[in-house]
């Protein structure tokens, strides 16, 4: 199986979505009109700065146990939690996507300035804009799988629950995933650009 590429012109995260991430609840928080106006101006300088990229990969689950999953490619992934969520699964998908790293040189050059407001609106649309593009990417595998009569288990990445995030030492060169700019800390294994995402789908 060879690695898919994806890339799109843009991606426009949910204002809602946003919103949330600054902390904003329309049950107990008012936004005045220009700070409204000055989130929805960030939100299209993400849309317009971002540049949403990805490699997907399947592969066939070899075995399972209760604390580990293995695949084709012989990676194993370490978590009780993913062996349980892929429990019924015999394949999955893996993908590594980013919205680069212009968004993350904007907001520091922002916070330099002392715009620390507009740099804290940007860094959240730009969080929700990479969180949007692998929702497209779920989307889109779940609609071709779907004509396999396959349906997908819950989305799970490297950094939560059990699964560590030094399994992107081996998930990431799997995934060819420095052709679009993505790598990883070599101390604690957290991928750069910021702005990016990996993750694992089980197919039943």
């Amino acid at each position: 199986m060879t690695v898919r590429e994806i890339v799109i012109s843009s991606v426009e995260p949910p204002l809602e979505a946003v919103l949330g991430r600054l902390g904003y609840n329309k049950n107990k928080s008012q936004l005045d009109e220009s700070l409204f106006s000055q989130i929805k101006s960030e939100i299209a300088t993400a849309i317009n700065i971002a540049e949403p990229k990805a490699h997907i990969l399947d592969q066939k689950i070899i075995s399972t146990k209760d604390d580990s999953i293995t695949i084709e490619s012989g990676l194993v992934f370490f978590s009780a939690k993913l062996a349980k969520i892929l429990a019924k699964s015999k394949s999955v998908s893996l993908f590594a996507c980013t919205i680069g790293e212009k968004l993350t040189i904007e907001t520091e050059k922002l916070l330099r300035e002392g715009q620390a407001a507009r740099s804290v609106i940007l860094d959240a649309a730009g969080s929700e804009t990479v969180e949007a593009f692998a929702d497209y990417i779920s989307e889109v595998l779940q609609r071709e799988k779907k004509l396999f009569r396959l349906k997908p288990a819950m989305r799970y990445s490297p950094g939560y629950g059990d699964l560590k995030t030094n399994v992107h030492k081996e998930l990431l060169p799997l995934l060819e995933s420095a052709e679009i700019g993505i790598t990883s800390n070599p101390d604690n294994f957290i991928l750069k650009p910021e702005k990016s995402i990996t993750a694992i789908i089980g197919w039943e």
